[in-house]
Order: structure tokens, then C-alpha cells, then sequence
């Protein structure tokens, strides 16, 4: 008997209103960084609706001194946002690519409010010591965001602990890649009619998950690009989860 045909999610139309929700504090750089890891509040542009939320963990070290999202240098998230939007990470201001993101139609957000840990990996997380960030009231109070792209598998991994009983909501959620049925295809009901969100899970933008250089040779990306060469192959080659899924519409007619 032949394996049952996966299903395609087709993209809903972007429909509501974007209603205002801004929970926490403004972003604050913290001089010391010690176990406690605060998180920031989403990322949304005043006057664009967004269309997709992109999910990170939480703030590492390096994000908390600076209060930015993603700030680790080696980190390739706003190197892959500046190759689909059009501007580049190593020149322009901090404040100008978020609003690049926010233009494009794009939010940030994390999965946790907070957590406990001694470094900036997910793994180093003190178990028991996370706590979510309201993802279901956002997206009920942005009702034009019809996407979530989760950067990396042990985010989503976070993501589904916390958020069980709204992923096995009927009717409510659509793997779009092959990750997200990996992490969440037990638990989210096979959908056949209507659905409110596309869930797709990205290949992870954190300096620990870099592809070989024989990868990247093999995708045609010359070696001492350094970050920017990884960030391409992130975009455009990586086998599964690759960032073209999320950010596909904003790249140039032709690109590979």
C-alpha cells in the first residue's frame, strides 16, 4: 500500500484587524548578564500588518547586553532577513533592520517569557525554569498573521511543551514542511477543511548549527564568505527547513 499523501497547506487570506499588543517592557540593555535570561516584547510595526511571526527561544547573553534580538555576530538570522529584504547586516543600524522586517510584513517574537540557565544555548536551559509567552493571544489580536515560522527544532521543541492543548486544537494549525510534521505531527489533527495558521520550522540560525564547508562548496558558495556564505546556504540550499520557505516571497524573480 502506498505511504498517505501528505497534505499541502494552502495559505490562508490575510483577514482582521491588527489590534495593539505590546506586553512586557521596552528592550533594555543589561550590563551583567547572570543565570536569569528576561525575554523582550514582540517585534510589530505600527502601521504594517503583519502577515508572519517568526519565533525565536529567548535572549541569549549577547542579545540581553545589547538589547537586540539575535545579536550574537555569528548568529546568520539578520544576515538571511537583510539577503530577502534588501539591506545588509554588517552596515545598517540595528533600529532599521527591525523596521525592515516590520515593512516586509514580518514579526518577532520569542517562545519564552523567561528562563534560567547558565549560557545562551537552549540545551543549558535549567529544566523547569521556562515560562511561554503568550503566542495564542498575539496571534488572536493580529488576526492578519497567518503564518509562524520557529527558528530551529529546539525551539519548536519548547513551543510544543508549552503550548499542547492549543496545537491539538481541530481546525486550527497546518504543517507546512517536513520539521514541523517531524516535531508536531503527533499532536496536531490532520487538517482537511479551514485553518487559521501555517506552523513551519526552520533551519536553525545559532553559530552551533553552521553547515560544513563541504556543503557549502557543494552549493556553489565560495569558502571565506564566513557568516554571509552561511546565511545563502541557509536562505536557499539548506535541504530542509531552509529560509526561502519564510522569506520566499521577498526574494528577487530568478533567484535559485
Amino acid at each position: 500500500m502506498p505511504p498517505p499523501r501528505k497534505r499541502r497547506c494552502t495559505e490562508q487570506p490575510a483577514a482582521g484587524q491588527m489590534q495593539p499588543f505590546q506586553p512586557g517592557l521596552p528592550k533594555t540593555p543589561l550590563l551583567q548578564v547572570g543565570h536569569h535570561k528576561p525575554g523582550f516584547p514582540p517585534v510589530l510595526h505600527p502601521q504594517v500588518a503583519a502577515h508572519t511571526l517568526i519565533l525565536g527561544t529567548c535572549p541569549g547573553d549577547v542579545s540581553l547586553k545589547k538589547a537586540e534580538y539575535f545579536a550574537n555576530p555569528s548568529n546568520t538570522f539578520w544576515h538571511i532577513a537583510g539577503k530577502a529584504l534588501g539591506f545588509d547586516r554588517s552596515s545598517v543600524p540595528y533600529e532599521d533592520q527591525e523596521a525592515s522586517l516590520g515593512v516586509a510584513g514580518y514579526a518577532l517574537w520569542d517562545v519564552l517569557s523567561e528562563r534560567q540557565g547558565p549560557g545562551s544555548l537552549d540545551s543549558q536551559t535549567v529544566p523547569g525554569s521556562d515560562r511561554p509567552n503568550d503566542i495564542e493571544g498575539l496571534l488572536l489580536a493580529v488576526q492578519t498573521i497567518h503564518r509562524v515560522c520557529i527558528n530551529s527544532k529546539a525551539t519548536a521543541h519548547f513551543f510544543r511543551r508549552h503550548h499542547r492543548d492549543w496545537l491539538q486544537k481541530p481546525q486550527t494549525w497546518c504543517l507546512g514542511n517536513a520539521p514541523a510534521r517531524e516535531v508536531f505531527g503527533k499532536l496536531v489533527p490532520e487538517t482537511q477543511g479551514p485553518f487559521k495558521w501555517t506552523l513551519l520550522v526552520m533551519d536553525s540560525t545559532s553559530p552551533a548549527n553552521a553547515p560544513s564547508k563541504k556543503d557549502r562548496a557543494a552549493a556553489g558558495i565560495a569558502e571565506g564568505r564566513g557568516v554571509e556564505g552561511i546565511a545563502e546556504y541557509k536562505l536557499l540550499h539548506t535541504p530542509r527547513g531552509r529560509w526561502r520557505e519564510c522569506f520566499g516571497e521577498q526574494l528577487p524573480i530568478g533567484t535559485p
